[in-house]
């Protein structure tokens, strides 16, 4: 089975299935996507945690209005970090970046 990328009925239900809401939606999702992973990438040599997990919160609620639950935990889990080693947040960048585009792509087929 595999698993699902968006769950539709989040986004419908944030947004009443209004098309141009769901449309504001996802573009917003997509700003604040593209600029917080810019952030998360400008971060990826500072030990300092505090920005980052600043990043992955507001990352976090983003996946969520748009239903990407498997990017929401990716996301959980960044801002969660302990350990701000560069490669501990390169790899989580990566799995964020990778689901990112992933849920983009979905995104513009079924919105």
């Amino acid at each position: 089975m595999s698993e699902t990328v968006i769950n539709l009925d989040i986004l419908n239900e944030y947004t009443d299935g209004d098309p141009e809401a769901v449309q504001e939606i996802v573009e917003i999702f997509y700003d604040t996507f593209e600029s917080g992973l810019s952030e998360l990438e400008k971060d990826l040599s500072h030990e300092k945690l505090e920005h980052w997990v600043a990043v992955s919160h507001k990352l976090k609620g983003a996946a969520g209005y748009v239903g990407a639950e498997k990017l929401r935990t990716l996301c959980a889990e960044s801002q969660d970090l302990q350990d701000g080693s560069i490669e501990t947040k390169e790899k989580i960048f990566a799995n964020i970046n990778s689901h990112y585009k992933v849920v983009k792509e979905h995104l513009k087929k079924h919105s």
